[in-house]
């Protein structure tokens, strides 16, 4: 019996190793997969792709198996979102997608990819759609610190504690519930770091991302709609989110000071009602 139990006990032990291998290996083999994925796509999507400037729009011609040829016109697009990442901010690189209002009886958003831009592709970009780069010297607004320990305790904490237990079929997974707690603590560090916003009289920048590094820029002759979001406990803490709409889509500013919002709220209302520039 004895020697049944030692057994036994072996082989409890092979399978529990075993299975965090085949955790390991799965992760392996699916991150693969998505990174073949990712290659494939963008090979088929983006092949020999040129964007050619036509006096007052652009146009875009990709694709291997489809050829696509997209006319953007300077007065349709509604922002422009461009973003990158530690290895390719080393190579100077960006992933650039310009978002459009397309006419007709329903206006549905319309957004191209560009990517593979470098660094003096997005400066032209930026220069032909928003005249010389004014909001690169204007101080940044960050949002409060409380957007940070709202994601930590959301997406950090709240998931270890639904998962605690665990604990109750082999204590080892502690180490996993601690390394999710801590690996937020940073990812919650980084949101919090990059999110902020640039202005002036009459354009806006959001920077947002944690490893990735995304901003947002449009004019606020393009707004469509603000809201101004303040739940019961942020009015304790002083701050407030705004929800700024264009005819794509919509820029959030999270946690950012309540009087900093009420201002700005009030002054994107006031310069919708009395600009007279077309959106689209």
């Amino acid at each position: 019996k004895l020697q049944a139990d030692k057994y036994a006990q072996d082989a409890f032990d092979l399978i529990n190793q075993s299975g965090w291998i085949l955790f390991s290996s799965m992760i392996l083999f699916f991150l693969m997969i998505a990174i073949f994925y990712s290659m494939v796509r963008t090979l088929i999507l983006y092949y020999d792709l040129r964007l050619i400037k036509l006096n007052q729009s652009y146009r875009i011609v990709s694709g291997l198996i489809s050829r696509k040829n997209v006319l953007i016109p300077f007065r349709k697009i509604q922002q422009i979102n461009w973003k990158t990442d530690p290895v390719k901010k080393c190579f100077g690189i960006f992933e650039v997608k310009i978002q459009q209002a397309t006419s007709g009886i329903d206006i549905k958003p319309s957004l191209i990819g560009v990517p593979g831009c470098l660094t003096s592709h997005l400066d032209l970009l930026k220069t032909d759609l928003f005249g010389p780069d004014q909001l690169q010297e204007q101080p940044e607004i960050h949002s409060s610190i409380a957007y940070f320990k709202r994601t930590w305790i959301y997406k950090g904490w709240i998931p270890a504690l639904l998962f605690s237990p665990l604990l109750l079929l082999d204590w080892r997974f502690v180490f996993l519930l601690v390394s999710w707690v801590v690996l937020l603590l940073f990812y919650s560090l980084l949101l919090f770091k990059k999110s902020y916003i640039q202005l002036n009289n009459d354009q806006i920048r959001v920077s947002s991302g944690a490893i990735a590094h995304q901003f947002s820029q449009m004019e606020f002759g393009k707004v469509q709609h603000v809201e101004f979001r303040q739940s019961i406990f942020n009015r304790k803490r002083g701050v407030a989110s705004l929800k700024i709409g264009n005819a794509s889509g919509t820029l959030l500013l999270p946690f950012i000071d309540a009087t900093t919002a009420r201002v700005l709220y009030n002054y994107l209302l006031y310069y919708a009602e009395k600009s007279d520039q077309p959106w689209m």
